[in-house]
Parts: C-alpha cells; sequence; structure tokens
C-alpha cells in the first residue's frame, strides 16, 4: 500500500545541510541541572515550509512554523531530536518511512 501522493523524492532533491542535535541533561553537583546540546549529525536534506501561523499567547504575539523535511534512510533521528535549519531550530512532531522503502524519511517538525 503506497502512502505518498507525491512525486517520487531522489537523491538529487536532497540539496539542504539538516543538522539534527540531541540533548542531554547532567547534574550541576549543586542539586541543580545543567543541559548540553551537542551535534547528533549533519545531512543532506530537503526542507519545504507547509504552514505559517501567528497568535497572542500572555500577551505576547508567536509565530509558529510547520516544515516537511525529507532525508536518507537511515538517519539517526528521533522525535527527541531537534533540526536545525538556517538559525532555526524545529521540534520533530513524526518521523515516517516513506511506503516502508527504507530509503527516504519523512519528517513533520515545528518552530
Amino acid at each position: 500500500m503506497k502512502l505518498s501522493t507525491q512525486k517520487a523524492i531522489s537523491a538529487e532533491d536532497l540539496k539542504e545541510r539538516i543538522t539534527v542535535v540531541s540533548y542531554t541533561t547532567a547534574s550541576d553537583g549543586e542539586g541543580g541541572t545543567t543541559t548540553t546540546q551537542s551535534t547528533t549529525t549533519t545531512v543532506w536534506g530537503q526542507l519545504t515550509p507547509l504552514s505559517q501561523s501567528r497568535a497572542l499567547n500572555e500577551m505576547q504575539l508567536t509565530f509558529n512554523k510547520a516544515v516537511r523535511v525529507y532525508v536518507r534512510y537511515p538517519c539517526a533521528i528521533t522525535t527527541d531530536n531537534k533540526i536545525l535549519f538556517d538559525g532555526e531550530y524545529y521540534t520533530i512532531h513524526s518521523i515516517l518511512d516513506i511506503d516502508n522503502q527504507h530509503q527516504y524519511l519523512k519528517i513533520i517538525a515545528y518552530v
């Protein structure tokens, strides 16, 4: 059963450098914690904006942006990671192995 309804993705479509980052929390020795960021991997990918919105939350204007990212399979990425692209950090919402072919991953992420 085919899940994709768009044209097939190919390696030549992956023209942007996508950085996958992870966060580690450790005790600071004084009863608190320290969170550090590290790069898990950097891969070629395709990032496409899906939608943008803005809202007034607690008297502050906030902007939300959804993107679709394609990367080659396998990629060391989980929903616990974040994507860094063009100076913005995206929270990963879902990761899908397209048509279960183990060739490309489709990732939906939000700022």
